[in-house]
């Protein structure tokens, strides 16, 4: 046998090679744990030859039975040896790769896909297995969308790569692509549940151009969720399609066109419950009474890394008095960072990683918690399957994605008191809580250095658009226009953090407004592209003031821009996602701020940016105001207060 290296000694070897030779999988994973970390060359040196004895039928032959056994280590070491054995046969490597995948070594599983398909390029096992490891071996997504394209190409009418070639593409941002794949499936197979619900969620292009697009995307996710919804979605042939369905893409881009679909969600939502429960049903629990006197919370997003919905409500749950609560924090997908790592420490349990929807609803049952809250609903597609099924007493969202969310199985709306509408309750299948003020727990931002400068040319002013693209719809275009018409000495920059088709078509149609109000968009309007946040902090930093978007307002956004001392101009709409900044304006008694319509909007505006001296003014008094926006003393009281008195049937 060859010399093994000092820490890998031959004693071991030979145990584990016994143990497999008994198929005492078990023992043999146990073994080869210690040694799972080394990389390719030192399991060559060391591991291989332990099974030079066995003949090479043997080998495969404990090779497969490894695998079958999940013993992936010991199988991921036959495998590897076969391949020492036989380096241009397939059928090893392809097989190894497929052992270090199902034991989440994406990275190594990637680099014996790439021997595969040197080997053979064109086989659509090879690239089925390269496109399905490609997206958590961190490949980018160009590669994986000609990976998935080969893989169709190859095995055609396969529904599996169809999907994971259009989910790539949406990834891309290449959503014309998406309808052209997607339709192409469903016209070969109209009942493809998992292409109609892709189909439905998907707008036509990446950024409207008109209200058209506008019409177009909501024509054709209506249309699709009736044909979904006509489907047997409880039927037990369809079942792996509904687990496909819960980890899918999100109903994101709805609530962006600015209506009340409160009808319209509440069919998507009884569509989505039989899918989650076609998944995953057999994890729901009864409703009972609340009887626990520290009470159990579960907090189910998968955001709790620095993104808008922690910064807004973990403060909130770590707010919880622990002699009154344990809660739970619940986050389905990967991530690490400083606010994950303060929701680990900060919460009486913590339950993250990667798992199918079946499987986060059995752990998520077997929590036996008697209140979940979801922060968000409908910014992932797992965390709204599983608020689908009934798996607490009481099933709360808040408004991290202020959009009902649909579903019968929650039972209140989290809201915020100032932002709501009178008629809110209106808009919501769920029963709406406001809490005091703006309802969240978002902390005064410190921010981080920045070289970011922003070009200023003496006696121009600046002011800022800080929302993403989907916010930015066509109805803002001849606003921008208009206003930048009237004031030649303003220029408008824009951070809508997209690249791509997305950009092409933001500029083609800010481009058009201004020539039509004879404003010269290449040196009056600037297109930032994605900035680092403290770059993007310090260019809002560095504005004069910031224009709110119309239909759906900033909300961390505005709350880092106040704390800059900036003003903003808002337009409040009649839904509560378009009223975050109107209500911190009123907390701060800014009220001339407030805009009654687009006319006056532009007009406040036109006086921030003309009248150095109110600019001033309101910059001052936005500084001095500006501690109210993050004092959540009475939101945290009523949270802490409805957490512990809510039960079934006894929601307010």
């Amino acid at each position: 046998m060859t010399e093994v290296a000092p820490h890998l000694p031959k004693f071991e070897l030979r145990l584990w090679a016994a143990a497999v030779a008994q198929a005492h999988w078990s023992e043999a994973e146990h073994m080869l744990a210690d040694w799972s970390s080394q990389d390719e060359s030192e399991w060559i040196a060391t591991v291989v030859p332990a099974l030079a004895p066995l003949a090479t039928q043997a080998l495969i032959q404990q090779g497969l039975l490894a695998f079958r056994a999940e013993a992936w280590l010991s199988a991921e070491a036959m495998f590897l040896a076969l391949e020492a054995r036989f380096p241009n046969e397939l059928d090893p490597v392809l097989n190894l790769a497929r052992a270090r995948a199902r034991r989440l070594a994406f990275g190594s599983a990637w680099a014996a896909v790439q021997r595969a398909l040197i080997l053979a390029g064109a086989h659509p096992g090879v690239l089925q297995l390269a496109s399905m490891i490609a997206p958590t071996a961190g490949v980018d997504v160009a590669k994986r969308v000609d990976l998935a394209s080969r893989w169709l190409a190859a095995a055609r009418s396969d529904r599996q790569a169809r999907y994971v070639l259009a989910a790539a593409q949406l990834e891309a941002g290449d959503y014309g692509d998406v309808h052209i794949t997607l339709d192409a499936g469903l016209a070969e197979q109209p009942d493809w549940l998992s292409g109609l619900w892709m189909r439905m969620i998907t707008p036509p292009r990446k950024n409207m151009r008109n209200e058209s697009d506008q019409q177009q995307f909501l024509s054709c996710w209506r249309d699709s969720l009736e044909r979904l919804s006509a489907l047997p979605l409880a039927a037990p042939e369809l079942r792996s399609e509904c687990e496909q369905v819960m980890a899918s893409q999100p109903n994101f881009y709805l609530a962006y066109l600015g209506q009340d679909f409160r009808d319209d969600m509440r069919t998507f939502g009884a569509a989505l419950t039989r899918i989650s429960i076609n998944a995953a049903g057999q994890h729901q629990r009864l409703r009972r009474t609340i009887t626990r006197t520290r009470r159990r919370i579960g907090v189910v997003s998968r955001y709790f890394q620095s993104h808008s919905v922690s910064k807004l409500f973990l403060p909130l749950f770590l707010g919880l008095d622990p002699a009154r609560f344990e809660t739970i924090g619940i986050c389905p997908g990967p991530g690490d960072d400083a606010m994950v790592r303060l929701a680990r420490a900060g919460l009486a349990q913590w339950h993250q990683g990667e798992a199918s929807g079946p499987e986060w609803a059995e752990r998520i049952s077997g929590l036996d918690c008697d209140v979940l809250v979801y922060p968000d609903l409908g910014m992932n597609a797992i965390t709204h399957a599983l608020a689908a099924l009934r798996l607490a007493p009481v099933q709360a969202v808040m408004w991290g994605h202020p959009f009902t969310s649909g579903l019968a199985s929650v039972d209140v709306v989290l809201s915020s008191a100032l932002m709501e509408p009178e008629n809110g309750a209106q808009h919501y299948v769920e029963t709406l809580l406001p809490l005091p003020g703006l309802g969240c727990d978002f902390s005064a931002p410190v921010f981080g250095d920045s070289l970011f400068r922003l070009a200023r040319v003496p006696g121009r002013v600046v002011a800022l658009c800080a929302q993403m693209w989907a916010k930015l719809g066509p109805q803002h275009d001849a606003v921008f226009a208009r206003l930048l018409a009237q004031v030649p000495e303003l220029d408008l920059h824009l951070t809508p953090a997209v690249d791509g088709e997305g950009l092409t078509l933001l500029n083609e149609r800010l481009g058009r407004a201004c020539a039509a109000e004879g404003v010269d968009f290449a040196t009056r309007v600037v297109v930032h592209p994605r900035m680092p946040p403290a770059d993007f902090h310090a260019l809002q930093g560095q504005a004069d003031f910031l224009l709110d978007s119309i239909g759906w307002s900033g909300g961390v956004t505005a709350f880092e821009a106040f704390a800059q001392g900036k003003p903003i101009v808002t337009l409040p709409g009649s839904l509560m996602r378009g009223r975050h900044t109107y209500a911190m304006l009123r907390l701060m008694e800014l009220d001339e701020l407030i805009a009654r319509d687009v006319q006056d909007y532009v007009a406040i505006a036109v006086r921030l940016a003309r009248e150095p001296a109110w600019l001033r003014e309101c910059s001052a008094r936005v500084v001095a105001r500006r501690g109210r926006l993050f004092d959540h003393q009475a939101t945290q009281a009523a949270f802490s207060d409805w957490l512990a008195r809510v039960q079934p049937g006894q929601l307010a």
